[in-house]
């Protein structure tokens, strides 16, 4: 990210299992090129209905990553278990 945050930390950001310093929402304010008022503007105009569909969507995307990981970690120990039973 331009604004010299990490992925990680932003995703965290956005879940809720981080809170965000002012040097970071500073930072993220430029990395989005908009001033703190801007970003106030836009979210003071969110409906509750846009936040809980927001809210939906994040859990629905965290839910599938979930899946996905599992996916390959089952992969991953059936080509070990296969590679096992093949040097034996």
């Amino acid at each position: 990210m331009p604004s010299g945050i990490t992925n990680a930390s932003l995703v965290q950001i956005i879940d809720g299992r981080k809170n965000a310093s002012w040097s970071t929402v500073d930072a993220i304010l430029e990395g989005l090129e908009m001033t703190l008022t801007q970003f106030a503007f836009i979210y003071d105009a969110l409906t509750p209905g846009e936040v809980e569909e927001y809210k939906k969507e994040v859990e629905r995307k965290k839910q599938q990553r979930n899946k996905n990981l599992k996916n390959k970690a089952a992969e991953a120990s059936i080509a070990i278990t296969k590679s096992s039973k093949k040097s034996k």
